[in-house]
């Protein structure tokens, strides 16, 4: 059985080889990555967050809740994850400016329905509409 030492160099040393990985190059993709990110975490704060209030508001917060996902770097929003009633939560996520959505356990396959969820890919797609749709699933399979 290893040491807490080695447990903590084996963590170091991992940690130091994976954020070698992790640094990208500067590249024309990235910097086009990095602009669908910002518009992405913008839709977020202007579209999707005044239409979860609002929800939330008109529902009360026995009946949605909502949270937001924060960026480590910057503190910008990076996804939000909301839950109606007692059903499974739906998590939207932004990072890389790719949206995400998987409701429920993200390895229950079941809790995520093909041809259910909306399509979402740009920026563009955060929008009311799209987030009313998904609230609208959660109701009708909790």
């Amino acid at each position: 059985m290893p040491t807490e030492q080695e447990l903590l160099d084996l963590f170091n040393s991992r940690s130091q080889d994976e954020t070698a990985v992790r640094k990208p190059a500067k590249t024309p993709e990235n910097a086009a990555a990095k602009d669908r990110y910002d518009q992405c975490q913008t839709a977020i704060e202007t579209v999707v967050l005044p239409y979860l209030a609002g929800v939330q508001k008109k529902f009360g917060p026995a009946k949605f809740w909502y949270g937001l996902h924060r960026d480590h770097g910057d503190g910008r929003p990076s996804g939000v994850s909301f839950r109606v009633g007692e059903g499974r939560p739906t998590h939207v996520s932004t990072a890389d400016g790719t949206i995400t959505v998987i409701r429920g356990d993200i390895l229950d396959r079941s809790a995520n329905p093909a041809g259910q969820m909306p399509e979402m890919s740009a920026p563009g797609e955060l929008t009311a509409e799209n987030i009313a749709r998904l609230i609208e699933i959660a109701i009708l399979n909790p």
